[in-house]
C-alpha cells in the first residue's frame, strides 16, 4: 500500500514524494511514521498488528505538521 484513502475520492500518498493536502490546499510530504503505542496490538489472521501514526509535513511559509492515523486493518480512522 503506498496510499491511505482518507474518502472514496480522496488519497494521500505514504512516501516522501511531495503533494497537495486536500483538506487545505497546501504542499506537504510525509516526515515520519510511528506505532501508536497508546493502543495495544491485537493478532489478526496469525499476525500482529498495530495501530500506526503517518505524520506529514507542510513544506510553505506557514509550517506545521498533521498526523493520520490508521487501525489494526490497516484502515484510515477518523478524528
Amino acid at each position: 500500500m503506498n496510499y491511505i484513502r482518507l474518502s472514496p475520492t480522496i488519497k494521500i500518498y505514504v512516501d516522501f514524494r511531495e503533494q497537495i493536502d486536500e483538506d487545505s490546499g497546501r504542499l506537504c510530504r510525509l516526515s515520519g511514521i510511528a506505532k501508536n503505542l497508546q493502543i495495544a496490538p491485537k493478532w489478526i489472521n496469525k499476525t500482529e498488528k498495530y495501530c500506526w501514526i503517518y505524520r506529514f509535513l507542510y513544506l510553505d511559509e506557514k509550517g506545521g505538521f498533521f498526523n493520520i492515523n490508521i487501525d489494526h486493518n490497516d484502515k484510515y480512522v477518523k478524528l
